[in-house]
């Protein structure tokens, strides 16, 4: 079903694609003292890897005087260094009167620097570049979400990426920030990176809440938009947790808007697709907003939509109010009328459609906050009226998140050649997961036979998951040793190691 999108969205392509280029996104927008608007992005020139990742990409600046509607003056501040595959991600930050511009240079799929100019003329030049690290012996960058938030107190957080090598059969990429107490002028890692199974976590998005504390959002293969925090103004992070947002493997932005305690996410509201080259498709591009510190999410809508992928995100809130949110568009033969069509895509298909263009949303103030009278109703219903509806059933994001875990961790964990004799499967009823494995009979391939493992129950009002085990007599015992968590992960890590032998 096609999506509607506000008429009150203005959608502006900042740089085409033509015989020059191939590709122009990853952008980042500053708002000038005269009001005027600055980008930065990367931008690939034509040329053997076209627009993958490790082609000629360059990082080039643009300027608009009329609130993002019209773009001039692109010129290129960074060129490739011969030996090197391409500079990328860029970055601008206000601090004080000087501009920041910082960007990655991939010397190798292992292998990064990172530079940082200034500019006290407003972005008309810039001084020359000093490492925020040289030669990381590592594949470190910012990817997609490229942005340098600066916190209330001043400090400066860049959350990065990182993994020994890209696009190699282990990946994993784990995330964390440099912080800077001294205008940039030296950095210090955080004490602790993000980890999460698969292609690992990858793409961070910081924001900060109206208590000081920092709020993560990131990119993950798992299905959902996940969560991490610090309280320590990103020095160090807690673990992972899924937001209950149904997402594929796509970009994130995570931003409060002005004036208020409120969060809004960015992302793509689509349906998880296990084994699809991104676990989904990349539309549509869709706002939520959180009251809560980003414990709870309300869908405010969609931003664009239509047979193409959007991602690569971010987002600069101007001082009139209005969102300017910048984006990678391109066809995706994929996607029809909205949806996946359910077969990949060929390379021919691919080629025939491959236009990749930088474009930007522009957002009125109005539309973060048209929802207030429905989060006022909302918030409206009291606990004993909200249960008193949904005696006993999960929470529909929730439901979602638990649904795409358990899929993919029921098919990792048997053997691809024992498949035919032994499944792991799940059941949801009411509250409570029950996850159990099924053999078949040696003797009648057909029949099956049922053999209960776990069970996961969930508490409504603290929003925690206990872990239950079968005793001899097949009734559901607490299993003790592990403490109710928000992190599904914390049981199924639990249930893996299995120190008491009960599980397996």
């Amino acid at each position: 079903m096609p999506t509607t999108i506000d008429p009150a969205i203005q959608h502006i392509v900042v740089r085409a694609a033509d015989s020059v280029r191939v590709r122009s996104d990853t952008a980042s927008v500053v708002e000038r003292a005269d009001g005027t608007l600055l980008v930065a992005y990367h931008s690939y020139s034509h040329g053997p890897e076209g627009g993958g990742d490790f082609g000629a990409a360059k990082i080039y600046l643009a300027e608009s005087a009329d609130s993002g509607r019209h773009w001039t003056n692109e010129r290129m501040v960074a060129d490739i260094i011969p030996g090197d595959l391409n500079v990328m991600s860029p970055f601008l930050c206000q601090v004080e009167d000087e501009i920041l511009l910082g960007y990655v240079r991939n010397h190798s799929a292992g292998d990064t620097s990172m530079h940082l100019h200034r500019s006290r003329d407003g972005g008309t030049s810039f001084g020359d570049s000093a490492p925020i690290w040289e030669h990381a012996g590592a594949y470190r960058i910012q990817g997609g979400a490229s942005s340098l938030v600066r916190l209330n107190s001043g400090r400066l957080i860049l959350p990065i990426q990182s993994c020994d090598e890209v696009w190699v059969a282990d990946e994993n990429q784990s995330i964390g920030t440099y912080f800077s107490d001294d205008g940039g002028h030296t950095w210090t890692p955080s004490a602790n990176n993000i980890g999460l199974p698969m292609r690992g976590a990858m793409e961070p998005s910081i924001a900060q809440r109206a208590d000081g504390s920092l709020l993560m959002s990131m990119r993950t293969q798992l299905g959902a938009v996940f969560f991490a925090e610090s309280d320590d103004g990103g020095e160090h992070w807690s673990r992972a947790q899924t937001s209950g947002l149904r997402s594929p493997e796509s970009c994130t932005c995570l931003r409060r808007l002005p004036d208020s305690e409120d969060l809004v996410l960015f992302w793509n509201d689509a349906e998880y697709l296990y084994g699809h080259h991104h676990f989904g498709i990349r539309s549509p591009l869709s706002a939520a907003i959180s009251s809560d510190g980003g414990r709870s999410w309300c869908k405010i809508g969609d931003i664009d939509a239509g047979d193409c992928m959007l991602t690569n995100l971010s987002c600069t809130f101007l001082s009139s109010g209005a969102a300017i949110i910048t984006y990678l568009t391109t066809p995706d033969p994929e996607i029809e009328n909205g949806v996946y069509r359910g077969t990949p895509s060929t390379k021919a298909e691919r080629d025939a459609q491959f236009v990749m263009e930088l474009k930007a949303a522009l957002i009125p103030q109005a539309w973060f906050t048209c929802t207030d009278a429905f989060r006022a109703q909302q918030s409206a219903v009291k606990p004993a009226e909200e249960k008193s509806r949904h005696p006993s059933a999960l929470p529909p994001l929730t439901r979602q998140a638990i649904d795409a875990h358990l899929n993919r961790y029921c098919e990792e964990r048997v053997p691809e050649h024992v498949r035919g004799k032994i499944r792991l499967l799940f059941k949801v009823r009411g509250l409570s997961v029950t996850l159990f494995e099924s053999r078949s009979l040696w003797n009648d391939p057909t029949q099956w036979v049922d053999g209960k493992i776990a069970q996961f129950r969930y508490d409504l009002e603290t929003g925690t998951w206990a872990l239950y085990c079968a005793d001899r007599n097949g009734r559901w015992q607490r299993y003790d040793p592990q403490a109710p968590s928000k992190d599904f992960d914390d049981l199924l890590q639990e249930i893996e190691r299995d120190p008491t032998g009960i599980f397996w």
